[in-house]
Parts: C-alpha cells; sequence; structure tokens
C-alpha cells in the first residue's frame, strides 16, 4: 500500500472515524500520518480562500502527493 495522509477537522462529525482509519492502515503496516485541523469544519479545505488552516491543509496535502510520487 502506499503511504496515506488523513486529514480531519477538529468540528467534524466524521472526524473519529477518519482517525479510526489512519490507526488501523497503521496497524496494517501502511506508513500513515494523521493530521487534525482544530477548529475547523467538514469541508474546510474547500474554504481556502479565507482560512488558514485550509490553506496550510492543502499545502500539506501537495507535500505529502509530491513525497509520495517520487518512490
Amino acid at each position: 500500500m502506499p503511504p496515506a495522509l488523513v486529514v480531519t477537522a477538529g468540528f467534524d462529525p466524521l472526524r473519529d472515524e477518519g482517525e479510526t482509519y489512519a490507526a488501523r492502515l497503521q496497524e496494517a503496516g501502511v506508513k500513515t500520518e494523521c493530521v487534525r485541523y482544530e477548529g475547523v469544519t467538514h469541508g474546510f479545505v474547500l474554504m481556502a480562500a479565507v482560512l488558514d488552516e485550509a490553506r496550510k491543509a492543502i499545502a500539506d496535502m501537495g507535500t505529502a502527493l509530491r513525497a509520495a510520487l517520487k518512490k
């Protein structure tokens, strides 16, 4: 399996499920990073025009994707 980046939001009703998924990937031996962005809601990455956390998450996802594609 390729490495995974799991992004969750502090005020997301699916946060716990996302973080459980990340933990299970790790248990299965998949290199996984789980990042929670506090203070934001589900779908926050769509608000990059107004949220610093969204811009940071998008940059972090790009970094993770570039690293995965280098391998």
